[in-house]
């Protein structure tokens, strides 16, 4: 074992005392950076003879809560049909905590702190609070009223914990698609025309229909 710490790199992070043989440190530690040190100690005499085979020590840095969970993105864009059932998948968002993973301090939860517009229902959507899946939880995504909702989402570690925990927060865009769900609409209940006798080719009216669904899309174009 490499006795890094001591006199390699990174050097005088221990001392020993050479009478009591008290190890210490001298710096503070940070576990993301050296996790665990190896040191190699032996005792010697007066005269500088070694008086017992040398022992190897294992240092385990303490993980400590000094991270906040951050978002892999700060802007996460996703979609979702209009009409879509509650339960229907959406999209995931990921943070990372640089403590421990396995133990509180880097255990994430996810959450959902706001939703805008509000509108049909303040709680369109909920969020896996372990995995960050978002799915719908509730029916009424209409892309002729709403077509974009917009999410605060927040990552808390110490598995959530709102008094220990630290937290972060990212944006989701979730935009609602078209289907094929409005029929095209005649402007008028009647339309009228005139056409001279004995003429062909001639434009005897323009019949016009309007139709709610994304314009310029096979849902949107109309056939006569």
């Amino acid at each position: 074992m490499r006795p890094e710490g001591a006199d390699q790199p990174p050097t005088g992070i221990f001392i020993i005392n050479p009478i009591s043989g008290q190890l210490s440190v001298t710096k503070p530690l940070d576990r993301e950076l050296i996790a665990r040190f190896h040191l190699r100690a032996h005792a010697v005499d007066i005269n500088g003879n070694q008086v017992e085979n040398p022992i190897d020590i294992v240092i385990n840095v303490i993980d400590m809560n000094d991270n906040r969970p951050e978002f892999l993105h700060q802007v996460w864009n996703g979609s979702v049909p209009e009409g879509s059932k509650p339960g229907t998948y959406v999209m995931t968002v990921t943070a990372i905590d640089a403590d421990d993973p396995n133990a509180l301090n880097g255990m994430l939860r996810y959450r959902i702190l706001s939703q805008a517009p509000s509108t049909p229902s303040p709680n369109m959507f909920t969020i896996n609070n372990e995995t960050g899946d978002i799915i719908t939880v509730a029916a009424g995504l209409d892309r002729e009223k709403v077509q974009q909702y917009t999410l605060i989402i927040q990552a808390t570690d110490m598995e959530g914990n709102p008094t220990y925990g630290l937290s972060n927060t990212a944006t989701a865009v979730i935009t609602v698609t078209d289907v094929n769900d409005n029929p095209p609409e005649f402007t008028a209940m009647t339309f009228y025309g005139e056409v001279p006798e004995n003429r062909v080719d001639v434009i005897v009216a323009n019949l016009t229909v309007t139709d709610k669904d994304q314009p310029h899309t096979p849902a949107w174009n109309a056939a006569y």
